[in-house]
């Protein structure tokens, strides 16, 4: 939640000129920016003394997921590429702290499926932000400018087959 309030406040300019997101709290101007920014903390704080209890594995986890999701909102989301992949990190990174909350060892196809998987979805994101906001794409997300749907299909094709052949060997 901390991390999502984060994206909303720095994307609320932003996220106006999105169909759907311009009916969240803070772009719709329902919650204000200050009010959002003191529940962030507070969620960041409760989150991260409660995964400290969980033990340091996770802790270290949840902490490098924040960080991670951090960067995004503020410089990883404008550059080509490594914006699909650090939203594919970050499901990867919740998968190992589930584990490790649980104590439960992950497998390295779990992890491999998960990460194609993770990437299908981010890619298949890009795609549909290129078509509903068409010529508005670069008005909402700067990076759309340096995808193309052809370009995005490719991938996407790349990442289906490889996630199927992931999925049938594991």
């Amino acid at each position: 939640g901390a991390v999502y309030l984060l994206n909303d406040i720095v994307d609320r300019e932003k996220d106006r000129c999105h169909p759907e997101k311009s009916k969240r709290p803070v772009a719709a101007g329902i919650i204000t920016v200050k009010t959002a920014a003191s529940a962030q903390i507070a969620l960041l704080l409760v989150t991260l003394a409660g995964s400290w209890f969980l033990g340091q594995p996770f802790f270290l986890l949840i902490t490098a997921y924040f960080i991670l999701q951090t960067a995004y909102s503020f410089y990883l989301k404008h550059v080509v590429i490594l914006d699909v992949f650090t939203i594919t990190i970050g499901f990867t990174i919740r998968v190992f702290a589930g584990a490790q909350a649980i104590d439960l060892w992950i497998s390295s196809w779990l992890a491999i499926c998960t990460f194609l998987l993770a990437l299908f979805l981010a890619l298949n994101k890009r795609r549909n932000e290129l078509m509903v906001l068409e010529t508005d794409a670069e008005k909402h997300r700067k990076v759309l400018s340096d995808y193309s749907t052809y370009f995005l299909d490719q991938m996407i094709s790349v990442v289906t087959a490889s996630t199927v052949v992931a999925y049938a060997l594991y």
